[in-house]
């Protein structure tokens, strides 16, 4: 829909519940941290996507 920004806050906020409940190495943690890298890429911050 176009939505990156608001979508960027919601997989931000995603993430760092998984990283709490889930831990770094955990499957569905992986899945949060590449959406929200095709967020960044989406809105032109590719180089924050990289640094993850």
């Amino acid at each position: 829909m176009g939505r990156y920004a608001e979508a960027r806050s919601l997989n931000q906020k995603a993430l760092g519940i998984r990283l709490k409940m889930l831990g770094e190495c955990h499957p569905h943690t992986a899945i949060s941290y590449n959406n929200l890298a095709e967020d960044l890429n989406a809105t032109g911050e590719a180089v924050g996507a990289q640094k993850g």
